[in-house]
């Protein structure tokens, strides 16, 4: 998996903001490399860094050193990759899945599979909103072939209204998921609160969990209390229709 970090959480930053989280995640058999850049604020190329580190690795494979790399030599390379990020590195992680559905891209090449967006940046054409510091960014309707899972809450504050929603919406792909969390603030997503449906979304996404296993049934269940949209977790809103491509990963 690759990570992207939010506006001021570059180096030295990441670990102190994101530590649960990413332990939490890998905690579910993913090796997770995160990157450090664009201390204060990250622009629209974020996503290029996130999909870099993907390349870096698959090089590391390919040139036979990741088998002498104490993190690489952990990877499973035949698994479809997955992205995900909080705030600015939501909307890098909104860039890559658009990228990965275009065929010749540097993340199709990459076999990107799934996308995590935690209380993600717009992008869905934002266009002159006064004080927007990160320019224009329209991706969203650009991913087709990407699972994605769109998580955030009633309490956030620093994104546009309703601007999760709209990144549901404008996302063509049938393979996608919604929560709003009733109280659930900005820096929430940066917290381990949705590391565990993270995970589990990553897990039926990338590696083939379908009906049954117990990640499926964490995110996609009509019947249990546990499961994302369940009852268990106060939502104000949550849409978990089940996923195609389960069967055969990217």
């Amino acid at each position: 998996l690759s990570f992207s970090h939010g506006d001021g959480s570059g180096w030295p930053w990441t670990n102190f903001w994101y530590g649960d989280l990413l332990r939490k995640v890998s905690s579910h058999g993913f090796v997770i490399l995160a990157h450090e850049s664009c201390v204060p604020t990250c622009d629209n190329e974020q996503y290029l860094d996130q999909l870099h580190v993907l390349t870096w690795a698959d090089d590391k494979r390919y040139d036979g050193t990741a088998s002498a790399d104490p993190v690489l030599r952990l990877v499973d390379f035949s698994k479809p990759k997955g992205v995900f990020g909080q705030s600015t590195g939501g909307r890098a992680s909104i860039q890559s899945a658009a990228e990965a559905s275009t065929i010749g891209t540097q993340a199709q090449q990459a076999c990107v599979g799934a996308a995590v967006l935690l209380n993600s940046d717009p992008c869905v054409g934002e266009t002159g909103r006064p004080g927007w510091r990160h320019g224009d960014c329209d991706a969203a309707r650009f991913v087709t072939n990407v699972g994605m899972a769109v998580f955030t809450g009633t309490e956030d504050r620093p994104e546009p209204k309703g601007s999760s929603e709209a990144i549901l919406e404008a996302a063509p792909t049938t393979d996608k998921i919604y929560a709003n969390m009733t109280g659930a603030g900005h820096m929430d997503g940066c917290s381990a609160l949705w590391a565990g449906f993270a995970a589990a979304f990553f897990q039926v996404h990338l590696n083939a969990q379908g009906p049954g296993t117990p990640y499926f049934e964490r995110v996609y269940s009509n019947s249990s209390d546990e499961a994302l949209c369940g009852g268990h977790y106060p939502m104000a809103h949550c849409v978990a229709p089940e996923p195609s491509v389960w069967q055969t990963p990217a």
